[in-house]
């Protein structure tokens, strides 16, 4: 995996490097290293997909990490940024841009452990599921469907429809096949029978039922009502408390 670490002060940028290296290699895990001392050096060799994962200096001469940041997620939203700061005040600056994580400068090797631990965690979490697309009554082909773009999902007989950004899919499966398929961190959740929200894309939570972002509403029972709650609520936190990723 490689690593970018953009920090104006080498001693930070070569401690940072020493902890991330002891982490990885504690775990098994091949890492490169790229250190850039300004924001302006790293966007000039920053190519989507070529970072595993990104450390962002906050205070830097010339542009700041949070600068950078901005210019990262306009091609990647999904990168792993990770702030370094000697002022923990730049958090909610931070939330705007979905950092994973703030390290508060000189990084102490437990914190950096905890850091790594959260990104590891996240490489897991797949980004796609695999499914098989009905395509006509008689076949069905393999398609890969970005978690990122379900609104939910429903059961319709002996198939699913998948509801997306981009229109619905709808695979050869029963629901509860389906649902192990999906990642189980509290980002989706079974609000009624038969259909599993995306709480990513979820508004509100409101009497009986579940407010999207675009508009539409899944009802449920009103026997339901504190498990949806308390569901969202725990996924609203676990994001607040990550900067955006779950």
């Amino acid at each position: 995996m490689y690593f970018a670490i953009v920090d104006d002060l080498a001693p930070d940028r070569e401690r940072l490097k020493k902890l991330v290296w002891e982490d990885c290699s504690a775990n098994g895990i091949d890492a490169e290293f790229l250190l850039y001392d300004s924001g302006e050096a790293f966007l000039k060799e920053y190519r989507a997909g070529l970072f595993g994962a990104v450390f962002l200096d906050v205070l830097m001469g010339g542009m700041t990490g949070i600068e950078v940041a901005r210019k990262i997620r306009e091609t990647e939203e999904r990168l792993p940024i990770i702030i370094t700061t000697t002022e923990p005040d730049f958090a909610v600056e931070g939330f705007a841009v979905h950092v994973m994580d703030f390290l508060v400068k000189p990084v102490e090797q437990k914190k950096a452990a905890w850091c790594m631990r959260e990104l590891r965690e996240y490489a897991a979490i797949p980004a796609y599921v695999e499914v098989r697309e009905i395509s006509s009554r008689s076949s069905s082909l393999p398609s890969l469907i970005a978690l990122d773009d379900i609104l939910y999902a429903q059961s319709d007989k002996h198939n699913v429809v998948i509801h997306t950004v981009s229109g619905d899919v709808r695979i050869r499966s029963s629901f509860q096949e389906f649902l192990p398929l999906l990642p189980q961190n509290g980002r989706f959740f079974e609000c009624g029978r038969g259909v599993a929200v995306n709480f990513s894309w979820a508004e509100s939570i409101g009497d009986g039922m579940v407010l999207m972002k675009n508009g539409e509403r899944l009802l449920f029972t009103q026997r339901q009502q504190s498990a949806v709650q308390q569901a969202f609520l725990d996924y609203t936190f676990s994001r607040t408390r990550k900067g955006g990723w779950a």
